[in-house]
């Protein structure tokens, strides 16, 4: 169900647009105590978002797929430290349109993460991870990836 409403950390209205909380978005779709996949590409609101979230919304998500946007945010930390008190980090994907020297050691300033929540999954510390993942394809196939490139090599394509 589409709202024509974004997500932030609280219910306020900014530049004529209505913002409302993660928790507020998933009672007013009536999914409240259900377990669900969550997908988010909100171009910034994400770290207010998760930060503004209870861990009980956490609790209901087996799976949450997230477009990080900046690496500069004061929020960074403390919100990855938030996320992976519940989650396990599965696949991290580097958007290659901002593939840019000055985010080391980060490769690119957005990024997308694959979490799976710890009641539901296990890691298995005995496998290899796959780098850069086959399954992963470059956001702009014209452009040079920088998934597994060293933090020390320039990839700026700015």
């Amino acid at each position: 169900m589409f709202h024509e409403e974004c997500v932030g950390g609280a219910t306020t209205t900014e530049q004529g647009r209505p913002f409302d909380t993660i928790d507020a978005q998933i009672k007013k779709n009536g999914d409240a105590g259900k377990t669900m996949l969550m997908k988010m590409d909100v171009e910034g609101s994400e770290w207010r978002s998760f930060m503004a979230a209870p861990d009980a919304v956490f609790e209901k998500i087996d799976q949450l797929v997230v477009e990080f946007h900046g690496v500069e945010d004061a929020e960074f930390v403390e919100t990855m430290n938030k996320l992976k008190r519940h989650f396990h980090v599965v696949n991290v994907h580097y958007n290659n349109w901002t593939c840019h020297a000055d985010t080391a050691p980060l490769p690119a300033t957005t990024y997308e993460i694959l979490f799976v929540n710890k009641q539901v999954g296990v890691v298995d510390t005995a496998a290899t991870a796959v780098v850069p993942n086959p399954l992963d394809a470059p956001n702009n196939p014209a452009r040079a990836d920088c998934q597994s490139r060293p933090a020390t090599e320039s990839t700026s394509t700015r």
